[in-house]
């Protein structure tokens, strides 16, 4: 015979689903800081697809200028039009150096903001053990605090 189960009232029911998701007093400050962490990445993040998006608007932007020069007048002649090329390529490699140089600082921001503040109550390098630079073990100085493991 099946066991009928009590109907839970919606408020404890609510209770029950928040259970998991209610953040540890300790935890807090990690949490918020991990949560203002992703809106820094976030917010770096945007701004390089816009501004790739605005370099290679500026590229057809060019290519068709490029393409009335040649086409004034009858045609530029091949000297001209090698020369129109010449320069828009010139301009592409440009927006190509931009490109790296704005990936590489969003990584680098990015980096930082993910590494520049501590957390009250994380570990930090100085907490801990130190080790001896020969064989990588503790010092005698930190082992000394510790059992021994039987």
């Amino acid at each position: 015979m099946p066991k009928e189960n009590p109907q839970l009232g919606l408020t404890e029911m609510t209770q029950r689903m928040q259970a998991p998701f209610v953040v540890n007093g300790t935890l807090g400050p990690q949490v918020e800081r991990f949560l203002e962490m992703q809106a820094s990445l976030l917010k770096e993040a945007e701004a390089f697809p816009r501004h790739w998006f605005e370099r290679r608007n500026d590229a057809i932007e060019t290519a068709i200028d490029v393409l009335h020069q040649m086409n004034a007048n009858g045609g530029a002649g091949p000297a001209g039009a090698l020369q129109a090329m010449a320069d828009w390529q010139r301009g592409s490699l440009e927006r190509l150096g931009a490109d790296a140089q704005e990936w590489t600082a969003l990584f680098m921001r990015s980096a930082a903001a993910a590494t520049t503040t501590q957390v009250e109550g994380t570990p930090t390098g100085s907490d801990k053990p130190e080790m001896d630079k020969a064989d990588g073990k503790s010092s005698a100085k930190t082992r000394a605090g510790h059992a021994t493991p039987v």
